[in-house]
């Protein structure tokens, strides 16, 4: 059976567990990869900013409770970076969270869809709320 491979992009906020678990909801057996990436555009200086600390270990304990493994790339330019990831590890569905913003076209889940092109990763959006 070909191994399905799941990529949930993480920011710096405490909202990652939604993500990580709609990725477990999409596992259709144990022969699933989850990904959890996290992209920084910024130096990220653990040992000076405890606040960047603190999230870093949020989001790898969240992550190891549902054996996702954890990625952090350090890059300008977010959405060339998640869609080399993606087209680079063969992935499957994509898990990101609902765009705040008004204008859908300015939104990185509008570009990535756009970016990836015919690529076989299907985009999952998770709304901001839960019902």
């Amino acid at each position: 059976m070909i191994k399905q491979k799941i990529m949930v992009c993480v920011t710096e906020q405490k909202t990652c567990e939604r993500l990580i678990k709609k990725g477990i909801e999409l596992t259709k057996d144990n022969d699933t990869e989850i990904f959890v990436l996290h992209v920084a555009t910024k130096d990220i200086k653990v040992i000076e900013d405890p606040r960047a600390a603190e999230e870093l270990e949020y989001i790898f304990e969240e992550s190891k409770k549902y054996g996702a493994s954890v990625t952090v790339l350090k890059s300008n330019d977010i959405l060339k970076t998640l869609s080399k990831f993606a087209i680079e590890n063969d992935i499957d569905y994509m898990i990101l969270g609902e765009t705040r913003l008004q204008n859908e076209k300015d939104s990185v889940i509008f570009k990535l869809r756009k970016e990836l092109g015919t690529t076989k990763t299907q985009i999952e959006v998770v709304p901001l709320k839960s019902n």
